[in-house]
């Protein structure tokens, strides 16, 4: 299964003062994983592994980790 390179699943905004440090959650909903397989009439999601970028912007995401999805859903 070929997917993009990168695509947005989630954000949050946040606001802090100089030199303060904030906590944002960002919840990646199953749905963001999903793609049509037309051969099932369906949508679903692939096993194996996803990476997660984020940072101030798409240009900017020094914070990675990755998850494993292990079943298709």
């Amino acid at each position: 299964m070929e997917r993009p390179e990168r695509w947005r699943a989630g954000w949050a905004a946040v606001r802090a003062a100089p030199g303060e440090t904030v906590v944002a959650r960002i919840g990646i909903p199953a749905r963001a994983l999903r793609h049509w397989a037309g051969d099932e009439r369906g949508r679903r999601t692939e096993p194996g592994p996803y990476r997660v970028l984020a940072g101030r912007s798409v240009g900017d995401p020094p914070l990675t980790t990755t998850f494993e999805v292990t079943a298709p859903g």
